[in-house]
Formats: C-alpha cells, structure tokens, sequence
C-alpha cells in the first residue's frame, strides 16, 4: 500500500501504536475500478542510531476492505478484504522511510450483476508482497 512509502504522522514513544487510515482507487478492466479503504497500524519497536541518524523501527499490521467504486455499474459485483504484516524502518532526522517489507493476503468475491451473465460466481486469492530499500 502507499503507507509503506510514507513516513506515519505520528508521535510514539517505544512499544505504543497508533493506526492510519489509508483509500486508494485501482483501476480495473472493463471501465471499472475497486476502491481500497485501509488501515495501517504502526507500533514503534526501537530507535536505534544507525551512521550517525536516528531510526524508528515499526512493526505493520494492515487490514482493509475492497469495493467496486460507488456509482459503477459493471457487469460484475467484486467485494473483498486484505489483511498483512510488515517492518518499516524510518529516518527520524531525514524523515524519510529507509526500508519497508509486507506480506499480505486479499481475498475478492466477484458475481455477476445480470442473470443472464453465464459467469458463475467465484472467489479470488492472493498474496501481495511488497519490500523497498531507499538510501
């Protein structure tokens, strides 16, 4: 997700948590997109002095819902979750994310909207995994 490329407006002190909110729309064959509400729960871990900087290590716990975008009228109904972990290790001088790793599963329920539709039902699986390294 794109919380794992910025850096959480948040103040903890080490061990504490607090969550972020995070929507997205992805567009979607068809004329059609998916919106992602998410929520990104970070916990502050450690700061450590790393080449002469300060950073903040976090632990990421991720879960959200997937939606077909209000008002569209595909041919298909999708709805959905995603659920993940994940570490980030952030800059405190620089304010900037130095690494970031997640693993996470969604899950996509897709229907036909139109009877006539010869598309049975069906269920979509996957796993995501994200890792980015910056200087």
């Amino acid at each position: 997700t794109g919380s794992l490329a910025t850096v959480p407006n948040l103040t903890l002190a080490v061990g504490e948590s607090g969550t972020l909110p995070t929507s997205f729309s992805v567009p979607l064959p068809m004329g059609t997109s998916m919106t992602s509400d998410m929520s990104t729960t970070y916990t502050l871990q450690s700061v450590t002095s790393e080449n002469a900087e300060r950073v903040a290590h976090y632990a990421l716990q991720l879960t959200g819902t997937l939606s077909q975008a209000a008002g569209d009228a595909g041919p298909m109904a999708m709805h959905g979750t995603v659920t993940g972990t994940g570490t980030m290790a952030v800059s405190l001088d620089r304010g900037v994310v130095r690494s970031s790793q997640s693993d996470g599963t969604f899950v996509i329920d897709v229907e036909p909207r139109q009877a006539q539709l010869p598309i049975p039902p069906m269920q979509m699986r996957g796993t995501i995994k994200s890792t980015s390294e910056g200087r």
